[in-house]
C-alpha cells in the first residue's frame, strides 16, 4: 500500500469489515429470539384457546342440564353468541400435525357433545322434558365431555412442552445475544486500538518527521534523516531534503551574487561620485563662464550706444553742413545700414544677455540647498494661479484646482515647478478655442510618493518632439510666446532633485498633460 487514500481505506475497512459480520450476526440473532418470542406468544394463545374451548364444552353441558332441569329458557341457547373456539384452535395448529390430529379428534367429540345438547333442547321444546332428563341420567354426555377433556389435557400438555421448548429457546438466543453484544464491544475496541496502532505506526509517527523537517527547514537547519516507503509522507519528505539542498545551492548563490551586488554598488558609487564631480564641475564652469562671458557682453551694449550717439551726432552735423546733393543719398544709405547693425548688435548682446542668465538659473538649480518640509502643494498652486490671475484674465482661460496633497519637499522649489508648468499652459494656449487648464492629482497606488497633473487644451506637441522636451533651449513653438527655452528643463532638474519623475502626454491640436511625482513624505524624500 504506497498510497495514504489506500491506507487510509484499509484503516476504515478492517473496522467496517468487523462491524458487518457481528452486526449480520446479531440481525441474525435477533431475527431468531424474535421468532423464539413469538412461537413463545403463539403457544401461550394456543394454550389459551384450548382452555377455552374446554370452558365452552363443559358451559354447554352445564346450560343443557340446567334447561332440562328447570325448563327455564333463560338456558337456551344463542347461537349469535356462541363463538367457534375448536375452529380458531384448528387454524392455530395448523402448522403442527400432532396437534392438529388432537384437536380434529377433539372436533369430533365436540361435535358429538354438540348433537347430545340438540337433541335435549329439541326434547325440551317438544315438552318431553322427562325424556331429556332420562338422556341425561344415561351419562352419554358426560362421556363424550370428559373424552373432550382428555383429549384437551392431552393437548395441552403438549403445547405446555412446546413452550417450555420455547421459552427455553427464547433465553438462549437472549444469552447469546448478549454475548454477540459483549464480543462485539470488545472486538471494536481491539480494532480500534489495533487500527490506532497501526495509524501511528503507518501514518502519525511518519507526520511528526515530516513536521520537524518543515520546522528545520524553516529554521534554516539540518534535516532528520530520509523517510523511505513510496507514499505521499514520503514523497513529501523527500521534496523538504530537495527544497532544503536547492535552498542551500540557492543561498550559496545569493552570497555570490550579494558580493558581485556589493562590488557593482561600489563601482555604481565611485560611478556616481565622479559624476557628482563633473557635473558640479560643469556647473561651476557653467557659472563662471556665464560670470565672464557678461562683461564684454557689457561692453559691447555700452561701445554699440556710443556709436549710436555718435552716428547720431555724426548725422546731426552732416544735416548742418553745406554738402553736394549727390553726397546725401549715399550719407543716408550709411547711415541706415548703420542704423540696422546697431539694432542686430543690441538684439544680439539681449539674446546672449538672457541665455546666460538662462545658463545662471540652470547651474543654481543644481547647487541651492533645498530646505525640506511638508509642503503643502494646494495653497502653493492656488498662490501661483492668484499670481497669474492677469495673464489668465488676458488669456480668456479657466484653471480649475482640484484638491492636491501634500508632498515632502522644498517650498520654493515646489512652487517654481507648478509655476513654470502653469505658465507654460497659459503661454502655449490655442487662440482658437476658450483656454482650459486643469490641475490635479491622481490617486496614489501607495504612500511612497504622489502624482499631480497640470492638463491644457492648448496647441500640442507633435509626437517626435516629446522626447526632446525636457532638453536646455529646445523651443516647439518660438513664435508663440517669448523664453530662451530653459523652463521645462528647470523643472526637471528640480522634480529629479526631489527623487521624483516628470512626463507629458500630448496630442498636436488637442493639448498637453504633464504629470510629476513628488516624496509624499520625509522617509521617502531624496537629497540630490
Amino acid at each position: 500500500m504506497n498510497s495514504i487514500f489506500k491506507k487510509g481505506l484499509l484503516l476504515i475497512a478492517v473496522p467496517l469489515v468487523f462491524q458487518g459480520i457481528f452486526l449480520a450476526i446479531l440481525l441474525a440473532n435477533e431475527r431468531a429470539s424474535v421468532e423464539a418470542e413469538n412461537w413463545a406468544l403463539h403457544t401461550q394463545l394456543v394454550i389459551g384457546q384450548a382452555e377455552s374451548a374446554l370452558r365452552h364444552l363443559v358451559e354447554e353441558s352445564n346450560r343443557v342440564r340446567g334447561l332440562v332441569i328447570t325448563g327455564n329458557p333463560v338456558f337456551a341457547a344463542k347461537p349469535a353468541d356462541l363463538p367457534d373456539p375448536i375452529a380458531e384452535l384448528h387454524r392455530l395448529v395448523r402448522d403442527n400435525p400432532i396437534q392438529l390430529h388432537r384437536v380434529e379428534a377433539l372436533g369430533v367429540n365436540a361435535a358429538g357433545l354438540a348433537s347430545w345438547v340438540a337433541e335435549l333442547e329439541r326434547l325440551v321444546r317438544a315438552g318431553r322434558a322427562s325424556e331429556a332428563g332420562e338422556r341425561i341420567r344415561s351419562l352419554q354426555g358426560e362421556r363424550l365431555l370428559k373424552d373432550a377433556q382428555a383429549k384437551i389435557t392431552a393437548f395441552l400438555a403438549e403445547e405446555q412442552r412446546l413452550g417450555r421448548e420455547r421459552l427455553d429457546l427464547l433465553a438462549r438466543t437472549r444469552r447469546q445475544q448478549r454475548r454477540l453484544l459483549f464480543t462485539a464491544a470488545a472486538a471494536a475496541a481491539v480494532t480500534a486500538f489495533g487500527m490506532a496502532w497501526l495509524f501511528s505506526r503507518g501514518i502519525s509517527s511518519r507526520l511528526e518527521v515530516v513536521t520537524a523537517n518543515a520546522r528545520r527547514l524553516a529554521e534554516n537547519a539540518p534535516l532528520a534523516a530520509l523517510l523511505g516507503g513510496g507514499d505521499e509522507i514520503a514523497e513529501l519528505d523527500a521534496t523538504f531534503h530537495q527544497t532544503a539542498f536547492r535552498l542551500a545551492e540557492a543561498a550559496a548563490a545569493e552570497r555570490l551574487y550579494q558580493a558581485e551586488i556589493e562590488r557593482r554598488a561600489a563601482e555604481l558609487a565611485h560611478a556616481n561620485e565622479e559624476l557628482r564631480a563633473k557635473s558640479q564641475e560643469i556647473e561651476t564652469f557653467v557659472y563662471s563662464v556665464s560670470h565672464d562671458l557678461r562683461s564684454p557682453l557689457v561692453n559691447l551694449q555700452g561701445f554699440s550706444r556710443e556709436l549710436e550717439r555718435s552716428c547720431l551726432d555724426l548725422r546731426h552735423a552732416l544735416g548742418q553742413a553745406e554738402l553736394p546733393a549727390a553726397v546725401h543719398p549715399r550719407l543716408q544709405a550709411i547711415d541706415g545700414d548703420m542704423q540696422e547693425s546697431l539694432r542686430f548688435i543690441q538684439t544680439a548682446v539681449s539674446r546672449a544677455s538672457n541665455i546666460i542668465d538662462a545658463l545662471l538659473r540652470l547651474s543654481r538649480a543644481g547647487r541651492v540647498e533645498y530646505q525640506w518640509q511638508r509642503v503643502d502643494v494646494d495653497a502653493v498652486v492656488r498662490r501661483v494661479v492668484d499670481a497669474m490671475r492677469g495673464t489668465i484674465a488676458q488669456k480668456g482661460a479657466r484653471v480649475t484646482v482640484s484638491e492636491l496633497p501634500p508632498a515632502w519637499g522644498d517650498p520654493t522649489a515646489v512652487e517654481q515647478v507648478f509655476g513654470n508648468l502653469l505658465a507654460n499652459a497659459v503661454n502655449y494656449l490655442d487662440p482658437a478655442r476658450p483656454g482650459e487648464i486643469e490641475v490635479g492629482a491622481r490617486p496614489a497606488a501607495s504612500s511612497v510618493s504622489s502624482t499631480y497633473w497640470v492638463k491644457d487644451n492648448g496647441l500640442g506637441i507633435p509626437e517626435p518632439y516629446l522626447g526632446k522636451l525636457f532638453m536646455a533651449f529646445q523651443r516647439l513653438h518660438g513664435d508663440v510666446a517669448p523664453g530662451e527655452g530653459i523652463g521645462l528643463a528647470l523643472v526637471r532638474r528640480v522634480v529629479l532633485r526631489h527623487s521624483g519623475e516628470i512626463w507629458a502626454e500630448s496630442r498636436e491640436g488637442e493639448g498637453t498633460t504633464f504629470f510629476l511625482t513628488l516624496p509624499a513624505g520625509e522617509a521617502e524624500k531624496g537629497i540630490k
